[in-house]
């Protein structure tokens, strides 16, 4: 049934500019049917005790033999949202199964990578949340060459968005799509073998940093009941950083590569040169601002105050006390009028 679809395209994808064709505006059901039939995961029949154990999943066979077609299926249809979110359930559903054999398939980083191409065509928040459960499965793994490959994904997914807040493009993302991207690194930057080589040597950490730090305000002064969720994504994924930081997040444990983690962490947030600065300080202005815009929306509807207290208990409690204290006042005296100046030097300090 797919042949006379497949005859028909173009022999390139035509990306973003790729329209819709059906009448109902949803994909055509030779290919929705397709990719059900070679991810029927839920409906293998249990495996008796008594067999020796498969060196490979068969479901993972199926894909590795068509995924040709299954590529040529995804990147010319970006367009129907239906189709690619089926696409990724079905290769969550492939992955979650088969999870002791995805990493050794030869088709699992071209599966992420044809995920990553499809989602630059068309952005859609469900591309970030298949990789967010791919991290999810295998970031415990404890294999290097794995984790790379975890680190690399969530870079390939975050970096657009991080250099559209900058303004360094000309896209406008919508918001569920930033809110689902930085769900997606705050949840990398849990593990701490992922945030280890993402922030010892992650070419697009830095820059991410840097977006994030300086688009947090702005996007809640804008509208923060749009860009809520955005928002406390992004205090997460900093908040992350500030707990790798931290001593203590470590209960004790002197293994080399917590130390690396805690010293790298602390290197990033205060040493490293951004192009407007070390993070630490603009963060602490960024807080200030956000809870100021934040009694303008109903303070106490809502996750993004609590997320700053979050953030701010982290700051305050570990080793940035004296630089996160020593900028609140300048950060109170910088709110715009009538803010500024609402509480005396006094007050700023006792507040502290």
């Amino acid at each position: 049934p797919l042949a006379p679809l497949l005859n028909a395209l173009p022999p390139e994808p035509l990306g973003s500019r790729a329209e819709k064709r059906t009448s109902d505006g949803k994909a055509p059901l030779e290919l929705k049917l397709y990719i059900a039939a070679v991810s029927s995961v839920y409906n293998m029949p249990p495996r008796a005790q008594n067999l020796p154990k498969p060196d490979h999943h068969p479901v993972l066979a199926v894909v590795e033999k068509h995924f040709v077609v299954i590529e040529r299926v995804c990147v010319h249809h970006t367009q129907y949202d239906d189709l690619m979110e089926q696409v990724c359930l079905a290769f969550s559903y492939i992955l979650g199964f088969a999870r002791e054999y995805a990493p050794n398939s030869g088709v699992f980083v071209p599966m992420m990578k044809v995920m990553a191409r499809c989602c630059e065509y068309h952005p859609q928040p469900f591309y970030m949340g298949l990789v967010r459960q791919v991290i999810g499965f295998f970031a415990a793994t404890g294999r290097k060459e794995l984790d790379a490959v975890l680190v690399d994904l969530t870079g390939l997914f975050v970096s657009p968005v991080a250099r559209q807040l900058l303004g360094a493009t000309g896209v406008v993302l919508q918001p569920p799509i930033c809110a689902a991207a930085y769900e997606m690194l705050a949840e990398a930057l849990r593990h701490w073998n992922l945030a280890l080589l993402a922030i010892g040597s992650a070419v697009w950490l830095p820059e991410t940093v840097e977006a994030t730090v300086e688009a947090l305000p702005r996007l809640a002064e804008e509208n923060q009941a749009v860009h809520e969720r955005t928002i406390c994504a992004m205090m997460r994924f900093l908040r992350n950083v500030l707990l790798w930081a931290d001593p203590d997040t470590c209960k004790g444990d002197t293994a080399p590569d917590l130390l690396e983690l805690q010293r790298k962490a602390q290197a990033m947030l205060v040493d490293r040169q951004l192009p407007r600065g070390p993070a630490l300080p603009r963060l602490v202005g960024a807080l200030v601002r956000l809870l100021a815009a934040a009694a303008a929306n109903g303070p106490s509807k809502g996750e993004v105050v609590p997320t700053v207290a979050e953030v701010l208990r982290v700051m305050l409690a570990g080793p940035f006390e004296y630089q996160a204290s020593s900028g609140l006042p300048a950060a109170l005296r910088a709110l715009p009028p009538p803010l500024g100046a609402v509480l005396g030097d006094s007050e700023q300090q006792r507040l502290v």
